[in-house]
This record gives C-alpha cells, sequence and structure tokens, in this order.
C-alpha cells in the first residue's frame, strides 16, 4: 500500500529543493537570504547605521524556524554577522548584535512552541495575538537589549542615546516579526485562496489603496500633511 506523503508548504520552492542537501546548504541559503534582507532593512536606518526601524530579517529568521527548525540558527548568526562586519562598527559590536538577532528568533521559536504550545496557525483572533506575544513583542526585547548595549560598550554610541536605541531597535524587530514573519508563515500553508476569499481580499486592499493615498498623497484633513503618518500602512 502506498504511503500518502504530506504537500510542501509554498514558502520559498527553491529552499524546499534544497532541504534534502546537508544541513549545512539550508543554513548557507538562509545566510545569504538574511544578509540581503538585512541590507534592505540597514538602508533605511536613520537613528544609527545599525538600527532601523523596520527589520525585515527579523520575520525571516522567526519564520525560518518554525517551518524549518531550530537546527538552522547558524545561518542566521552568520547573516547577521556578515552584514554588521560590513558596516563601521567594531566587530565585537557586530558579533554581540548577531548574537541577539540569533536569540531573538531562538526565543521566539522556543516561546511559541514550548511554552504556550502555538499550533503554528494565523487561522484565529487567539493564535494571532499569541504570535504577537511571543515574536513581536517579547523576543525583540532579548535582541533590542543585547544590541544596544553593544553599541554603547563598544563605544560605536553614546550611552545617552541607549534609550532611543532601544526602542527604535525593539520596535524594528517587532514590526519585522510581525510583517514578515507572519506573511512567510501564511505563505508556507499549503492552503489554496477560495473564491469565498474574493470579497476579504478586496476589501482589504481598498482599504490600504485608501490609506496609502491619505497618507502619501495629501488626502489627510486639514491645513497640516506634515504628521508622521507612514505607520499607519502596516496594520
Amino acid at each position: 500500500m502506498a504511503r500518502r506523503t504530506a504537500k510542501p508548504p509554498r514558502f520559498f520552492h527553491f529552499a524546499m529543493r534544497l532541504k534534502p542537501a546537508p544541513l549545512i546548504s539550508l543554513n548557507l541559503f538562509l545566510a545569504i537570504v538574511y544578509f540581503a534582507a538585512a541590507e534592505l532593512g540597514l538602508s533605511l536606518a536613520s537613528l544609527h547605521s545599525n538600527v532601523t526601524p523596520v527589520w525585515p530579517p527579523a520575520g525571516i529568521a522567526i519564520a525560518s524556524l518554525l517551518i524549518f527548525g531550530r537546527q538552522l540558527w547558524p545561518g542566521i548568526f552568520v547573516g547577521a554577522l556578515a552584514a554588521n562586519l560590513l558596516t563601521s562598527i567594531p566587530v565585537p559590536a557586530a558579533v554581540g548584535i548577531a548574537l541577539g538577532n540569533t536569540l531573538l528568533a531562538v526565543i521566539a521559536y522556543w516561546l511559541l512552541l514550548r511554552v504556550v504550545r502555538w499550533r503554528k496557525t494565523l487561522d484565529s483572533v487567539g493564535e494571532v495575538m499569541i504570535f504577537i506575544a511571543c515574536a513581536a513583542v517579547a523576543a525583540p526585547l532579548v535582541s533590542a537589549t543585547i544590541g544596544s548595549l553593544s553599541l554603547c560598550l563598544t563605544g560605536a554610541a553614546p550611552w545617552n542615546r541607549f534609550t532611543p536605541l532601544w526602542l527604535t531597535w525593539w520596535m524594528g524587530d517587532g514590526f519585522g516579526a510581525l510583517i514578515v514573519g507572519s506573511l512567510l508563515l501564511s505563505w508556507s500553508k499549503p492552503e489554496r485562496v477560495s473564491t469565498r476569499d474574493l470579497p476579504e481580499i478586496a476589501s482589504l486592499f481598498v482599504l490600504l489603496f485608501i490609506v496609502v493615498l491619505i497618507v502619501f498623497a495629501g488626502w489627510f484633513p486639514g491645513p497640516v500633511k506634515t504628521y508622521p503618518l507612514a505607520y499607519l500602512c502596516l496594520p
């Protein structure tokens, strides 16, 4: 009798082709993807060259461990270390930041699967809130603390900037986990979009289009058009 096999997720088909390969290949692939996303995130930095309000690699790292397993943590560390070594900070600071970025994903994995027994789904409000609390709120506390301390202890940033650095770091990792991580986790599921989903999808796109017009096209009511409204697009 033939054994039925589960349909593989659609998340990163190229990565799925590498799955039968040695573990080092998967880690190398993740390191490359993480490095590319880190370069994109660092290009948005304003408060400090290594601190950005949106950090997409956080979501990639968390989703990778949840989908493929915690054995991919070396790929996160290598990708984060390579990205930070190319900046102007000292090597110890780059190592500390890479360690914090790796612990972010590992702690989120541990909280979700070992502590609260998350079911790896975003199909209910409860499951979404669990993911937000563990991956977008709790786990970034660790990476923000280690990263900010690494910058200040090595002289890459003054101590009087610790609090704004920490807050921006925590927010950036949280937004990365919330936006990119949830997207990749949803994309990894084998379910297909049905016609019943089309009205909801269409309504969400219409709402997003209206918000974009309010933020970027001057539709915001009143004479003042300089409010920092860009984050309205995130929800």
